[in-house]
């Protein structure tokens, strides 16, 4: 692969990270709410699920599950459950909000089942552990990431070269731009979030949640793959 196709790679996935998509709402949904540490943990787990896709598309597992409508819409579909369900816990203190009326009690009202501020111990490395892997989660709800993997990035890959050391070049690239980018997304969520006053950040934070139930919904009505 030659340095000239590396660097316009990296332009490319820069570009790509820096637009707000599931993965950036969720990290500062998650940060506003949990604190910069379960941000970033969110943020690993985006990355990871980042990584897996890539592994798919250089196996060529990608491929197969492009090639089978049925596999690839219930993946669809569920993807699109999974981020319409993130985005009502969202927007759900907010309703609650507007049933009991304002202002607000002392602190958010978190959502039914929602995790709760990481404590030391065990407990903390949990919220943790759950904060990354709905990172992971997320990232693969869309199906259509797939789709975009398969079609975008084999145009960087020489044929003539090793496909695998290639693939693992671009991971890791990949998430040397995506990783520090979704920190930052998290530390500014999370520095904002101390600053603002418990009704605005409910706000806030149910908008996320709507856009991410709009992007759920909208991936549940394409046709085809």
């Amino acid at each position: 692969m030659a340095l000239d196709t590396l660097l316009l790679f990296a332009l490319t996935e820069f570009l790509l990270c820096l637009t707000p998509g599931p993965a950036v709402f969720v990290v500062v949904g998650t940060a506003m709410r949990r604190g910069v540490g379960a941000g970033w943990a969110t943020g690993a787990g985006v990355t990871a699920g980042t990584a897996f896709y890539f592994a798919l598309s250089a196996l060529g597992v990608g491929a197969l599950i492009v090639a089978s409508h049925t596999l690839f819409t219930v993946l669809k579909w569920a993807g699109a459950a999974y981020l319409c369900y993130l985005g009502a816990r969202m927007m759900w203190p907010l309703a609650v909000r507007f049933v009991r009326g304002w202002p607000p009690a002392a602190g958010p009202v978190a959502a039914p089942g929602a995790d709760e501020p990481a404590r030391p111990g065990a407990a903390a490395g949990r919220g943790l552990r759950a904060a990354f892997f709905k990172g992971f989660a997320v990232q693969l709800a869309n199906p259509k990431t797939l789709m975009f993997f398969m079609a975008l990035f084999p145009q960087f890959i020489s044929p003539e070269g090793n496909i695998a050391l290639q693939f693992s070049i671009m991971a890791v690239i990949s998430a040397a731009m995506e990783m520090p980018i979704l920190m930052i997304y998290a530390l500014l969520a999370a520095a904002s979030a101390a600053r603002m006053k418990d009704k605005i950040m409910l706000w806030f934070e149910g908008a996320a949640g709507a856009v991410l139930v709009l992007i759920g919904g909208m991936i549940a009505m394409t046709r085809g793959h």
